[in-house]
Formats: C-alpha cells, structure tokens, sequence
C-alpha cells in the first residue's frame, strides 16, 4: 500500500485536511497527516520530515497562512509546513500541490498580516507544479486529489486495489436491468386457461412517485397532512395547540404551492450533489434506495 503524506498549515485547512484523508482512504491508500503525531502547529519537525522522506508522494495543500517557523536550525526561516515541501523535493518526491482559489472568500484569522512569504512560495508552487484549477471547497478539493491521484497512477505505473477494477460498462448493465426488470410475470392474474405467466410492462403499472423540495416548515400529525392536501382547508379546533392558523397558511405556501417533481427526475438532477429522502413508513424509501 503506498504511502501519502499530507502537508498543510493545521488551523485554517483542519475540514480540507479531513476531506483529503478520507479521500485518501477511500482509494486504498495510506495517509501520513499530523493529525497521527499532535493536532496543532507545532508538530515534531524531525518525525514529519522523516515521514516526507518514507512517503511514496506528496499532497501540499496552501492557503493564505505560511506557518509557524521554528528558531532553533533554521537560517532560511522556512515555516515546517515548507519544510515539508522543500523535503520532499530534495528526496525527489513526486509533489501534488493544491492552492486555494484567489478569489475564495477567506476568513482574516486564517490569513497572514504579513503576506511576502505565502505568497513567494505560493508564485513558487504555482510555476513549479498546478496544471489545474485552484480549489474554493473541501469537496472541490476532494474531487481534485483523486483526478491528481489517478494522472500520477498513469504517469508513473502504480497500481492500486481501485485502478484494478475492470472500466465499468454501461450498456451490458442496463439490458440486464431490462431483462429482468421490464416486465412482470403476474402469476396471480394469470387466468388458469392460461400455460404461460400474464406478462406486462413495467412502465404499464409502474406509477412514479412526486416529490417536493425540502421538508415542510412544521411538523403535523399525519391526518392533518391528508385534510390539508385532500380539503385545502383545516379547521383551528382539529390542530395541535402549538399551530395556528397564520402557521398552516406558510405550510401551503411555501410547500404545497410548489409543484412536485418525479422523485426520478430530482434524484438526477446533476445541479444537487445529495438528496435525502424523507417519507412515512410503506412510502418506499427504502426500494427506491435500493435500485437507484
């Protein structure tokens, strides 16, 4: 299992770090963080550089922070997260480096008051190794480590549990959902004059289920759910005493007055990343979860 060690200033990028580790993880390879050694800045200088050096690559991820610079032996007044980097390069590490976008909003904590040597070792970064866009997000730059993984695979042989995986074909898979999804044998229907199962399409019987974006404003009993969708009206004696009737108007217009859309059609919808699917018990969450 290849080893990957992570360098980063600690305070400003800890929800970047975390997103890169369990990237990492998930791909089968091993990560050396300082989270493993002590949770802070001032981590041991000689176990990490003696982890840069056992490491097979090297993931720099650099904001607006250049780092806390230890005194003792250190005339280039390098910060350990340079280090780290100048490390790597000495012992030929191959390096991915990742810069947070310019234009990303940025807390003023999280950025240095004097900004020279982030920014001299950013321009460095910049013209020595990114190919690619700068990151704005954990998940942005979650998303980048793995395509920058899967081009150094390539790049330099290395094989992994998940690159050995045969490439995923999608036509063979979907006639097999056909064959065995697209028509029903209706035993039970079939009328016993009948050799053969009554057979019937699936898109024939199969009704679609709606949904709406969100959950409703506030939580009423199921009953009440079915007269206000069924009535368009509730009456304030058969409500809980904690809803009013001002309350039950903002349900309807700010759910029900929004047209509901195929539960299918949302949940490929490639502008939302994540979907929770909220519903009664029978309502068939759980086999829609199974087949999509």
């Amino acid at each position: 299992m290849a080893k990957i060690y992570v360098s980063s200033t600690y305070t400003d990028l800890q929800e970047y770090r975390e997103k890169v580790r369990l990237v990492l993880r998930r791909l089968d390879y091993e990560d050396v963080a300082m989270e493993y050694y002590v949770a802070e800045e001032q981590r041991p200088i000689a176990k990490c550089l003696e982890d840069v050096t056992a490491c097979d690559l090297y993931i720099g991820i650099f904001a607006w922070r250049h780092g806390w610079i230890p005194d003792e032996n250190n005339p280039e007044k390098y910060s350990i997260t340079e280090m780290e980097y100048r490390r790597a390069q000495a012992e030929g590490k191959p390096c991915l480096i990742f810069l947070l976008n310019e234009d990303t909003p940025w807390p003023p904590k999280f950025t240095d008051k004097d900004r020279t040597q982030i920014e001299q070792l950013r321009e460095e970064l910049s013209g020595k190794h990114l190919s690619g866009p700068h990151f704005d997000s954990p998940e942005n730059l979650g998303r980048l480590v793995v395509e920058s993984i899967h081009k150094w695979e390539k790049e330099h042989g290395h094989t992994s549990p998940h690159i050995l995986m045969p490439e995923f074909d999608p036509e063979p898979y979907y006639e097999a959902l056909k064959k065995r999804y697209q028509r029903l044998d209706l035993d039970a229907l079939t009328p016993p004059q009948k050799e053969e199962y009554l057979q019937l399409q699936l898109r024939s019987i199969f009704v679609e289920q709606s949904v709406r974006e969100n959950p409703p404003p506030i939580e009423l009993p199921k009953e009440i759910w079915e007269k206000l969708q069924s009535e368009k009206e509730v009456h304030q004696e058969d409500l809980p005493e904690h809803v009013t009737s001002d309350d039950l108007k903002r349900v309807w217009e700010v759910y029900y007055e929004k047209p509901p859309r195929p539960v299918l059609d949302a949940l490929t919808d490639a502008q939302q990343q994540y979907s929770v699917i909220l519903g009664d018990p029978g309502s068939g969450k759980s086999t829609l979860a199974r087949y999509v």
